[in-house]
């Protein structure tokens, strides 16, 4: 009675999950190429706007940024890299916990931002929202949903998912978290340079929480908080 009494107490909290043997295929220089392609595929799109001289609205823009960076993974779903979406980290994830890790992630980041802006004695730029109560209904939807949505989930997998996984198939730990936070970073163009080395330091505390949960729903989850907090 005793030893079953004990039983549960002995049970095993659920583990996290772990990299799929698919993703652990990919190599760094794989993931290079495929990172130089996004920005030749961005910076030719954006030629194309400026010739014809059009301007797109945010939560348009940064919609066709998303699509351009799920786009540039299938060539590595056709060549047989990539087969279900838990091989880029989209897996299942103990609830509470998670909560916990995100909400350190948060603090983190927070007190990051705070320290780098009173170094540098400045204020950060306004939001990407700024003066959108002037758009149409549409244009604050389609926004809104890049913001909370888009955004999280297809950046989470390019860049944590893809990316860092790759980087982090060939390098340990410190080094992938910041190869992969620096591509991260450079991507937010809208940044003056000194406030995109705060996202750097976002990349990596979402690097270092897929590597801790073997999950990105915990870095969608804070990540979503983050931008949707504009």
């Amino acid at each position: 009675m005793a030893r079953a009494e004990q039983q549960p107490r002995l049970r095993r909290l659920a583990p996290w999950p772990v990299p799929t043997a698919l993703s652990r295929t990919w190599t760094a220089r794989y993931a290079l190429k495929t990172y130089v392609a996004m920005w030749v595929v961005l910076i030719a799109i954006g030629l194309v706007l400026w010739v014809l001289g059009l301007h797109l609205s945010f939560g348009v823009g940064a919609f066709m940024t998303e699509m351009v960076l799920l786009g540039l993974l299938v060539p590595l779903w056709r060549r047989g890299g990539l087969r279900s979406v838990g091989d880029l980290g989209l897996r299942p994830v103990p609830g509470a916990r998670s909560v916990g890790l995100v909400f350190l992630g948060l603090l983190a980041y927070g007190w990051i931002s705070e320290l780098w802006l009173r170094t540098l004695r400045t204020v950060p730029t306004g939001s990407n929202f700024a003066g959108i109560s002037r758009e149409s209904t549409a244009t604050i939807v389609v926004s809104g949903f890049v913001a909370c949505v888009g955004a999280p989930v297809a950046e989470e997998i390019f860049f944590r998912g893809f990316l860092y996984r790759s980087f982090r198939n060939r390098f340990s730990v410190v080094p992938a978290c910041l190869i992969s936070a620096v591509c991260f970073g450079l991507v937010h163009t809208q940044y003056p340079l000194s406030e995109r080395l705060v996202i750097v330091g976002f990349g990596v505390i979402a690097a270092l929480l897929y590597e801790r949960t073997g999950s990105l729903f915990p870095g969608i989850a804070m990540h979503s908080l983050v931008d949707g907090s504009g």
